[in-house]
């Protein structure tokens, strides 16, 4: 079956399954054409899979994990920096460099 005809016969049931799994339609919405999008790169490629479906249901729920992911992550530096700036704390003047092996009394 060729991608467009998947795309239309399959929007649905892709977005419903992502919905529910995700409970969160925009970016169910987006990783599904995030999955299309690579499905159109590489079915041409690779060849269509035994399970378009499947393919494209776990395609866009693995980029959606990842999208969720990297906004904890831009959470919790967000916050690390906010507190540091309240302090008046910055990690750039925090010394982080190892003593030089010429300086090893320095470690103990």
């Amino acid at each position: 079956m060729a991608l467009d005809a998947v795309f239309r016969d399959q929007w649905g049931r892709v977005l419903a399954t992502l919905v529910g799994v995700l409970g969160d339609i925009e970016l169910a919405e987006e990783a599904a054409a995030d999955a299309f999008a690579v499905a159109a790169e590489r079915w041409p490629r690779d060849g269509e899979p035994a399970n378009p479906t499947g393919w494209l249901v776990t395609t866009a729920r693995r980029r959606a994990v990842d999208q969720l992911r990297r906004r904890q992550v831009l959470a919790a530096k967000t916050k690390l920096l906010a507190r540091d700036i309240e302090t008046g704390h910055s990690h750039r003047s925090r010394s982080w460099t190892t003593p030089s092996p010429s300086r090893t009394s320095d470690w103990n």
